[in-house]
């Protein structure tokens, strides 16, 4: 680990890992022992190492519980360029909760993630973009397990000619699961692999366009607010505007890998989740007529005001004619 090592127990919050280097895996974290461990509120930017360039996680069978964190322009030289999965000898889980994956990069495969042979990465409420590998899996090249709820992909590209721009499901037992979720590439193909690429209630280029299939896919425009930002920074805006496809298009019942969207009470925003949007049919798989919105932010919808009151004229616009209007009223004895 360029930056930290960590072998034991504990969380670490609300700190900045930046611009370190190591000649080993981990160029900003190296996680190992049994133990586990948990981030909250922390920075991981601009760190370099063989496989993960922000964190490696070489844990033996346990988790480590990632929340509220940035992943910014890490880079493997290997695989991973944000988080490298690679339990050694037993199953190892990385969970991620409303955190970003943004412009990390990975000489090889998973330009964010790369989870390896024995290994689960599941990810709520997050959002990658822009991330980059120079073969294959622009977010992820997944040998055993990627799940995902409610996230959000993003122009995530594999430079690769033959590579699909996102998931690399590499092995043929491997499974990469989207539930609510949004991706846009700039290739027809999200997905390259011989494993399971299974998803519902999903936008993404290989749905049917406009209208859901059956497991509630589709392909359309998803209308972000400012996707790509004033110049492309971290003022990228991937919330849903008015009349977007992907408002109330989601499940709300859904369940992937025990994380319940019921129990998922708020949004990478922290704003409320599973909020009804009056202007809005619901296509997706409704509970007590909410039903959620696809991606990392539930689209709040404005609560209608009540009507001016000196608006007299109830032409929208407060002039003189309303004060006219007033005092024809107040001659009048109007109460």
């Amino acid at each position: 680990g360029g930056g930290l090592y960590m072998s034991g127990g504990g969380t670490i919050t609300n700190t900045i890992i930046r611009n370190n280097t190591s000649t080993v895996n981990g160029g900003g974290v190296y996680l190992a022992g049994t133990l586990t461990k948990s981030f909250v509120g922390c920075t991981i930017e601009g760190n370099t190492g063989v496989e993960g360039g922000g964190i490696a996680y070489a844990m033996a069978g346990l988790l480590a519980d990632i929340v509220d964190c940035s992943f910014v322009g890490n880079n493997a030289t290997s695989r991973g360029g944000g988080i490298a999965v690679l339990g050694t000898t037993s199953l190892g889980i990385v969970i991620t909760e409303s955190c970003i994956f943004e412009m990390n990069h990975a000489d090889f495969g998973g330009g964010a993630i790369w989870v390896s042979d024995l290994d689960v990465f599941r990810g709520v409420n997050c959002v990658f973009r822009e991330n980059i590998a120079e073969t294959d899996g622009g977010v992820v090249r997944n040998e055993q397990t990627f799940q995902a709820t409610n996230c959000t992909f993003y122009n995530n590209s594999a430079v690769s000619p033959t590579a699909a721009d996102s998931f690399h499901t590499y092995r043929s037992d491997a499974n990469t699961n989207l539930l609510n979720c949004i991706v846009v590439n700039d290739s027809a193909n999200s997905n390259q692999g011989p494993g399971n690429f299974v998803n519902t209630y999903t936008l993404l280029p290989e749905g049917p366009t406009g209208t859901p299939n059956a497991s509630g896919n589709f392909d359309a425009n998803p209308m972000f607010v400012d996707p790509m930002g004033t110049d492309g920074d971290a003022s990228n805006d991937f919330m849903l505007m008015p009349g977007s496809p992907a408002i109330d298009a989601g499940n709300s019942r859904g369940d992937l890998a025990n994380i319940s969207v019921l129990d998922t009470m708020f949004d990478l925003n922290g704003d409320v989740r599973n909020l009804d949007d009056p202007a809005t049919s619901n296509t997706g798989v409704s509970t007590w007529e909410l039903c959620v919105d696809l991606g990392a932010y539930e689209f709040q919808p404005t609560p209608a005001g009540p009507a001016c009151v000196v608006d007299f004229v109830q032409d929208g616009i407060l002039d003189v004619f309303d004060v006219f209007e007033f005092l024809n009223q107040f001659n009048a004895g109007c109460p």
